[in-house]
């Protein structure tokens, strides 16, 4: 397939012939014959070598001519829909290029704060997912740094430091936040800055409550998630009926750099709706919570992954609450496996 195309590659190949001297083709003598100056040998010449938009004006004229040899007329369509395809590819991976130039980590602003995003690679074919990456709770980009450099190669990825964590702005003063308020910002940071679905969401820790409202509102901008290890609807007060100090344990509302009312966003997570059946995958740490815990704990992830219809539940033996640090292959392969799923589903 595409995947191993390098973008610059794809530059070099598909506009390379679009840069060469126009050749006139407003005649209006064009015929469906076999001469020299066959309008589909010219349509074919020039998909050859490469000039794809005049290719695809040439097929279009063969398509008006060749209406008495259905053999011709097909060829004639066929071209003209491979040439628009080569040039779509080539147009869009264009404007890739640029917007990767152009793409230095930096603060997006928001309105009444600001941002940091990092974005890199390229999506190898026009349609492919990019997949964003949701950190755990006061946790900064970095987190991901294990796993965010192998996708990157495959497709296109951002990182991005929620308000009051890492090189974005800090959190008003009293102000409290709640995953609801994270979800919109997240939405709003995918509006401002440009980037259009479809995604791949991979979450961690408190990702879980975010990526559970922004994917549940906005379905039909999702190709698939992966959750690490994640928050769930319900936790706290399941995990209370078999451990009643995890209540002293929950972080104080308005505590931490993001200013966050963890039970809340709890409630505000389990009001929204499920995932449809996008490709998710749940990998959840066997050792994540205590001995006491991990019963209901195992139960609360799987019932994530019934969320849709098309989601699995993953467990990993012999590791902690970071997956993506201590096993950050896993992570990888089943990001691998969203982006390789949502391909099928375009093709």
């Amino acid at each position: 397939m595409l995947r191993k195309m390098t973008l610059v590659g794809l530059v070099i190949v598909t506009l390379a012939g679009l840069q060469t001297p126009h050749v006139a083709h407003a005649q209006t003598d064009w015929t469906c014959d076999e001469g020299e100056n066959d309008v589909l040998n010219a349509a074919q010449a020039a998909f050859d070598a490469g000039n794809y938009a005049q290719a695809a004006e040439l097929a279009g004229v063969a398509v008006t001519v060749c209406t008495n040899n259905i053999r011709r007329l097909q060829t004639a369509l066929g071209l003209q829909e491979m040439a628009e395809t080569q040039l779509e590819i080539a147009e869009h991976a264009a404007a890739e290029a640029e917007l990767i130039a152009n793409s230095e980590p930096g603060l997006v602003d928001l309105g009444d704060y600001s941002l940091f995003m990092r974005c890199e690679g390229e999506r190898q074919n026009p349609d492919d997912p990019i997949v964003i990456f949701e950190s755990g709770g006061n946790m900064p980009s970095e987190t991901w740094d294990d796993v965010f450099p192998a996708i990157v190669t495959e497709t296109r990825a951002c990182v991005y430091d929620r308000l009051g964590v890492g090189l974005s702005d800090p959190v008003v003063e009293g102000e409290i936040r709640t995953a609801r308020h994270m979800a919109d910002d997240l939405a709003l940071l995918m509006e401002t800055a440009e980037i259009e679905g479809p995604y791949i969401f991979v979450g961690h820790s408190l990702a879980g409550l975010i990526l559970r409202i922004f994917i549940a509102e906005h379905l039909d901008q999702v190709a698939g998630a992966v959750m690490v290890d994640v928050s769930t609807a319900g936790m706290i007060e399941r995990l209370a009926e078999v451990d009643p100090s995890i209540v002293d344990e929950v972080q104080q509302v308005g505590s931490g750099p993001e200013h966050l009312d963890f039970l809340t966003s709890i409630d505000e997570a389990g009001a929204v709706g499920d995932f449809g059946d996008i490709p998710l995958i749940v990998l959840t740490a066997e050792d994540s919570p205590s001995a006491v815990q991990r019963p209901v704990w195992l139960e609360l992830q799987a019932e994530l992954a019934a969320l849709s219809t098309n989601g699995e539940h993953r467990i990993l033996e012999d590791v902690n609450h970071f997956i993506q640090n201590e096993e950050p292959e896993v992570v990888i392969e089943a990001i691998l496996e969203i982006l390789d799923a949502a391909r099928d589903d375009e093709s």
